[in-house]
């Protein structure tokens, strides 16, 4: 046997003897009453018997038995009845009141009422068991997902999108990353622009027409310069998205020929001692272009800069 497996089998070994030996040491100290603390062997001795003679394994088998039934009955109910009352606001309304005050509640102090209700038969133990684990999958459910923002993270589509594009022959394609990244910014895109747009007076509508624009000179000489803080927003958010990815250019981009910086960059761990100088150059000079992009449009972003 191997001396490691050895030593890591003895300093395993040895917090238990120690605690043995500091058991027979409290009851031949005096300062405790012996028939209030049986020996080590004693107990050994009474566990064989329980074991051999008295059922201690059947009992062992109907209490898993008996928390395994309770625990998954509570769960499998907890978990249709927290989502429900997290994803929908009327629901989290009405229930919230009623989640504070369980949350509060631990399953003990219900044992009476139970009592009362069931006995002290199987079904009793079986009902704390299903509201401890019941109403604790209820919050815990509760809370998670009314917690969850609105928007996925990207990740999640990563199998599905790459599936999508080996059916429509676009494996190992930059139009392939370049669908993914225009369908998550589009999103973004129309809702910013959406809220933004709404801020505009709509008197500047009227007045243009009044003075006998077309509609295409409103929008050009009108809405779209109003339009340039957000436009500006959107394209460097849309850049640094697609600037600062790595996943969908890692599964979407194969071969060397289509492969962007930021996966290219990953060939250095490769080897078994990784080029740092290497790769900080790399990444300093693929820093620069949304840097400077930003600098260039930034005069842009603010409301009172915008020429019109």
């Amino acid at each position: 046997m191997d001396g490691s497996v050895v030593r890591r089998f003895l300093l395993g070994l040895a917090p238990w003897v120690g605690a043995v030996l500091l058991w027979y040491a409290v009851r031949w100290s005096g300062f405790v009453n012996a028939s209030l603390v049986p020996a080590p062997h004693q107990v050994a001795a009474k566990f064989v018997e329980l074991l051999l003679h008295e059922g201690l394994l059947y009992d062992i088998y109907a209490s898993t038995r008996r928390v395994f039934l309770g625990v998954v009955l509570g769960i499998v109910v907890a978990v249709p009845v927290g989502f429900a009352l997290g994803w929908y606001r009327p629901a989290r309304t009405f229930a919230d009141p009623m989640i504070n005050f369980f949350r509060a509640l631990p399953p003990i102090a219900l044992i009476p009422l139970v009592i009362v209700y069931f006995g002290i038969d199987e079904i009793a133990k079986l009902v704390i068991l299903f509201y401890a684990s019941f109403f604790s999958g209820v919050i815990v459910m509760y809370e998670g997902v009314s917690q969850i923002a609105p928007l996925l993270p990207t990740a999640i589509l990563i199998i599905p999108f790459v599936h999508v594009m080996h059916v429509y022959g676009l494996s190992d394609s930059l139009w392939a990353v370049v669908a993914a990244y225009v369908a998550f910014a589009t999103p973004y895109a129309v809702l910013i622009l959406h809220q933004y747009g709404k801020l505009l007076p709509m008197e500047l509508d009227e007045c243009a027409r009044i003075d006998g624009a077309s509609p295409v000179q409103i929008y050009l000489r009108i809405y779209l310069p109003l339009m340039t803080p957000a436009l500006v927003a959107v394209g460097v958010y849309a850049l640094l998205l697609a600037w600062n990815d790595y996943l969908y250019q890692f599964m979407l981009l194969s071969s060397t020929r289509n492969m962007t910086v930021a996966a290219a960059i990953d060939q250095f761990f490769d080897s078994d001692e990784a080029p740092w100088n290497y790769m900080m150059a790399v990444a300093l000079v693929y820093s620069l272009p949304p840097i400077a992009i930003y600098l260039a449009l930034r005069r842009f972003t603010s409301f009172d800069q915008v020429h019109t």
